[in-house]
């Protein structure tokens, strides 16, 4: 073969490039330390979970009282430290209601106080009941939650009106 040139290909390199263990390490705490971070940042205040039964509380003891207005009979509403649930009179004795709407209800873990102040009457605390009567004026009150050090307190402003502190 006496014209016949082989052409010599060239070699093409070819490297397989993967990640160190270094830099695995590294990406793998940069996750762990942004991913703590949003964990810490995720979870609320034990002030603002106060706040926030007690802006759930609002609608239900405004609810309550228009209730009592419409059957024309007194509903009262208990609480604990543990929970609260809403009342019927039913003759001399009180029976929890069974609505849809005015359930029994928790604080999700206990409070470690719970005060109820009337101006005409002295403040309750621990078991506390409020009556919402027939009259289109509700009773003036001061509501406080309190747990982990945090307090939130819920103030009566108008009939049916009602603020969170």
């Amino acid at each position: 073969m006496a014209g016949s040139r082989v052409i010599a290909r060239p070699r093409v390199r070819r490297t397989v490039r993967g990640f160190t263990l270094l830099e695995m390490m590294v990406v793998v705490v940069i996750i762990g330390i942004v991913s703590g971070l949003v964990v810490v940042n995720a979870q609320p205040s034990p002030r603002n979970l106060l706040e926030q039964q007690a802006q759930r509380l609002i609608p239900l003891l405004q609810n309550a009282h228009e209730e009592a207005r419409l059957r024309a009979q007194p509903i009262a509403w208990e609480a604990t430290p543990r929970g609260y649930r809403f009342l019927l009179r039913d003759g001399e004795r009180w029976q929890p209601m069974r609505d849809e709407m005015l359930h029994a209800g928790n604080w999700g873990a206990p409070l470690s106080a719970l005060i109820v102040a009337q101006p005409d009457a002295a403040p309750q605390a621990g078991a506390v009941r409020v009556v919402l009567g027939r009259e289109p004026v509700e009773p003036t009150l001061t509501i406080t939650l309190e747990r982990d050090g945090a307090r939130a307190s819920i103030l009566t402003t108008a009939p049916g009106r009602y603020v969170v502190q």
